[in-house]
């Protein structure tokens, strides 16, 4: 089961997006309906990632809602490493939405056709791992950033929704702003997923948080069937309030929680640590989409 599904075309003109946006609407009501959960029920203040460690370095002691947050990746110049590097924040920003959205919450997830890593829809048994009950999500396929960014926007302002993410290569300082605006204005936690496109380019943004992910190694877990239990190396390069910090920290599939599992945990980040030449950075694992063929 991926979720219910919208899908833009190419050519979208406002009144498309008129219609776009009453399904959208309805689709989230349906969702609502089928939870019996009502819009005034919604959680507010921080969602808490569940560890001390990670909480204590956020103001509030978890990620505001009604706030714009950032996850990217650290992957190297090659289009290989660059895939690695998005998937790890795939499944880093999963988890994280799996939080937020805790066991009734409606979420909005907006992929993007021109990400490199596009494989067609992300995948329900897999988002479930981090948490993300594919009954209560909704999919947008965006063809690029401009319609993932207006999709966000309107989640986001929306107020029906606990969790917005979207795959954005390029965004302006204005665009997250207004991102940013409707966050505060619907509830919602909004999570920018960073993803390599071919035309990429680091900016700046209002988000409150910018989670900077890497794929790190881990150990296989019997019940995946041999496959490793997702791991990541993470920084928190920049926190609004907060501090800066690295962890290494592992995903419990299970509980849906973080451990924090490296000597790091806790300690300053190092700006522009990297790993050693010839050093192991493990592999991707757990893939919150279907494998790439």
């Amino acid at each position: 089961m991926t979720g219910s599904s919208l899908f833009f075309s190419n050519e979208a003109s406002f009144s498309d997006k008129s219609s776009l946006l009453a399904d959208l609407k309805d689709r989230i009501a349906g969702i609502e309906s089928a939870g019996s959960k009502v819009v005034t029920d919604r959680p507010t203040g921080v969602v808490p990632l569940g560890v001390a460690d990670l909480d204590d370095a956020l103001p509030g002691g978890g990620l505001a809602r009604g706030r714009l947050h950032e996850v990217t990746s650290t992957g190297g110049r090659s289009k290989r490493t660059r895939l690695e590097g998005d998937v790890a924040a795939l499944g880093f920003a999963a988890a994280l939405v799996g939080r937020a959205a805790g066991d009734e919450g409606a979420v909005l997830w907006c992929t993007n056709q021109k990400s490199l890593y596009h494989a067609g829809g992300l995948h329900g048994p897999g988002l479930s791992v981090f948490g993300v009950d594919a009954r209560r999500l909704v999919l947008i396929d965006g063809a690029d950033d401009t319609q993932v960014l207006w999709a966000m926007e309107e989640g986001l302002r929306s107020g029906a929704l606990d969790a917005v993410a979207g795959e954005v290569g390029n965004l302006t300082l204005a665009a997250s702003r207004r991102l940013q605006l409707a966050a505060e204005a619907g509830g919602g936690l909004g999570l920018l997923v960073r993803v390599s496109t071919k035309k990429t380019a680091k900016t700046v943004t209002a988000a409150s948080t910018r989670w900077e992910v890497a794929v790190a190694a881990g150990e296989s877990v019997e019940s995946l069937e041999g496959l490793g239990a997702a791991r990541w190396d993470v920084r928190l390069a920049r926190c609004r309030g907060g501090s800066e910090r690295r962890w290494q920290v592992e995903w419990n599939h299970e509980t849906h929680c973080f451990a924090v599992v490296a000597p790091m945990a806790g300690q300053p980040a190092v700006p522009g640590a990297a790993p050693a030449a010839g050093e192991d950075t493990g592999q991707v694992v757990t893939l919150p989409r279907r494998a790439l063929g």
